[in-house]
């Protein structure tokens, strides 16, 4: 009787290796950001879009406005680099912005990545931030004012005091920004959002 042949051993499925890289903009950077970017595990890599032009804006300019200026100027920048990464062998399966960057996703749409908002704090701050154009068409008096309480699908009713600080003086040039900002999260595949009720 001859021996029997060993099959082979299975062969062990192929690791698949999860990569991102965060991308950060000099304008809004520091020393902690650095010390944090450098103990990001191997497989997290980080970009940073260089710094654009601020002069323009008012020396007590909100940090809301600055940040949104800066995103939205640096369109160039990060087109560039989503372009250098989408040809290289990796790619890009999606982009993900924060939640005060929605307009980087005019980029992806562009290149036509699928782009995602990251928001977070919790469903209902999403959720109010994307109706403020709604709330800005059907309503002329400051937020804090109104007298009835504002009513979200699927949320507790809220008072107009209770809205982000951005939005409570229609004056202040923040505030067409965020009615802009809830605009530009329409531009998104999906949220990653908190909507759990405790922790």
């Amino acid at each position: 009787m001859g021996r029997q042949a060993t099959p082979p051993a299975p062969e062990k499925p192929s690791a698949h290796v999860f990569t991102a890289t965060l991308v950060t903009y000099a304008n809004l950077s520091s020393a902690d950001h650095h010390s944090t970017l450098a103990s990001l595990p191997p497989c997290v890599s980080t970009a940073v879009l260089p710094e654009v032009p601020l002069d323009d804006l008012p020396t007590d300019a909100r940090i809301e406005t600055r940040i949104f200026t800066v995103v939205k100027r640096a369109h160039p920048h990060l087109r560039d680099l989503l372009r250098s990464m989408l040809a290289s062998p990796a790619g890009v399966a999606a982009f993900v912005a924060d939640v005060l960057g929605p307009w980087a996703l005019e980029v992806s749409v562009k290149l036509g990545i699928p782009g995602y908002v990251f928001c977070t704090t919790n469903l209902m701050a999403l959720h109010s931030m994307i109706c403020a154009p709604q709330f800005d068409k059907t309503t002329s008096c400051e937020f804090r004012d109104l007298p009835e309480p504002i009513r979200l699908p699927g949320c507790v009713p809220l008072r107009g005091a209770d809205l982000i600080d951005p939005v409570q003086d229609r004056t202040d040039p923040v505030y067409p920004l965020v009615v802009e900002l809830g605009k530009k999260y329409l531009l998104a595949d999906g949220f990653i959002v908190n909507t759990f009720d405790a922790m």
